[in-house]
């Protein structure tokens, strides 16, 4: 493989490695190359045989191989060949967005999201660190968004016996209880890091704040506190929050329950087209049920006590069936700086 990938150069670095961005030989098909020196490269070792296992799975991150490699100074390097994604992070399109996204979008983002998690469950694999870091954002075929998880470097399957080479798994912001408390990496840890990153989609704030691991563990295991849903989230919203967001994993409803079984997923999300300089609050968009929406008129959506505010006040903004898109008027090219700076945070 060494042969067939031509690095072009680094499009950022961490404390354990590099990421370049590569291509084919006599292609332009662009990759994501991280690679660490060999004898650190346990963790993209781990990876590699984590998607090796799992297989493919279109809401994942494809994993085109490994292959090890030998620099000008004989430093021989481990390298793991990955999808480029062009839209960087969850967290860079956030704050391309001033910070947070409208509920229809959470939902949207959360089924892929949650479609991903089903995957991998279902074939025992635990990702232990899902945050909008670790989501890539790619264009999708109908002009908008999608996105899929990445980064398996914490992953683990279940019910197999390891070497621990962490301590802990995860980012403590988004860790559960059992995992804060009883080192527990099972699938209801994915399930609540999930309600975490939705809760940051629609609020641009972590669930916990700036607080420190210990200040988190104090509020979720010792005083067994859930994180605060916002009050204008639609009913439904703030129902698949509080299912994800169940104390006992016991009772936590898994990414099967969640996606065949809860009306946030089963949503249809709607056009909304917007002028550059508008922004607008994720409550004016109703969660609308499935029957409700079949009464609708085919070409409107009557956005309850908020339509007469939008009529009114915001004429540039229109609500249609029409495509299942965000829509920017004018909308500037994305900023090459910005996919830098992700994958410098990604390692």
């Amino acid at each position: 493989m060494e042969d067939m990938i031509v690095k072009l150069g680094v499009i950022g670095q961490g404390t354990y490695g590099k990421v370049h961005m590569a291509v084919y030989r006599d292609s332009d098909l662009k990759l994501a190359v991280k690679s660490s020196f060999s004898s650190q490269s346990s963790s993209l070792r781990r990876e590699e045989a984590i998607f090796q296992y799992m297989g493919a799975c279109p809401d994942i991150v494809k994993c085109l191989g490994g292959y090890s490699s030998m620099e000008d100074d004989g430093s021989s390097l481990y390298n793991l060949v990955l999808e480029y994604a062009p839209g960087g992070s969850l967290t860079g399109l956030m704050k391309k967005r001033r910070g947070k996204l409208w509920e229809f979008e959470a939902r949207h983002y959360a089924r892929m999201i949650i479609r991903g998690l089903r995957y991998m469950h279902e074939r025992g694999v635990v990702h232990c660190d899902v945050k909008p870091d670790n989501v890539l954002v790619f264009p999708g075929e109908d002009g908008g968004n999608v996105v899929k998880l990445a980064d398996f470097g914490l992953a683990r399957r279940i019910n197999v016996k390891e070497q621990l080479w962490v301590q802990h798994r995860g980012s403590p912001p988004y860790m559960s209880p059992e995992a804060l408390a009883w080192e527990e990496y099972e699938a209801p840890m994915d399930i609540w890091s999930l309600g975490c990153t939705v809760v940051e989609m629609v609020t641009g704030e972590r669930v916990w704040g700036k607080k420190t691991a210990n200040e988190i563990f104090d509020h979720v295991v010792i005083k067994r506190e859930t994180p605060q849903i916002p009050e204008y989230l639609s009913e439904c919203g703030k129902d698949f929050l509080a299912r994800c967001f169940e104390w006992d994993p016991c009772r936590r409803w898994t990414a099967e329950m969640l996606m065949n079984n809860h009306s946030f997923l089963a949503q249809r999300p709607h056009q909304l087209i917007l002028s550059d300089d508008l922004a607008l609050s994720s409550s004016f968009l109703p969660c609308l049920d499935e029957d409700e929406d079949e009464d609708e008129d085919e070409d409107q959506v009557l956005v309850q006590s908020s339509s007469s505010f939008l009529s009114s006040s915001l004429p540039s903004v229109i609500l249609s069936q029409l495509s299942n898109e965000v829509v920017h008027r004018g909308s500037k090219k994305e900023d090459k700086g910005d996919i830098q700076n992700f994958w410098e945070e990604w390692l």
